[in-house]
């Protein structure tokens, strides 16, 4: 399974499955912007360390 087959299942459920096609979509959404918030921290962790540990040798 692809994320673009379960995007596409997503956003063209067949009717039976269609609350649960929203649920899952919007748990999706949750996923992505939790891994983003994430990301966006363990990049600025990194920058900062790296400044911590260069700029005496920058300097």
């Amino acid at each position: 399974i692809t994320s673009l087959s379960l995007f596409y299942d997503a956003a063209f459920p067949p009717k039976r499955n269609r609350k649960k096609a929203r649920n899952h979509l919007v748990v999706v959404q949750i996923i992505q912007a939790y891994n983003y918030y994430l990301y966006l921290i363990y990049s600025q962790t990194i920058t900062v360390n790296c400044h911590i540990i260069f700029l005496p040798i920058l300097k």
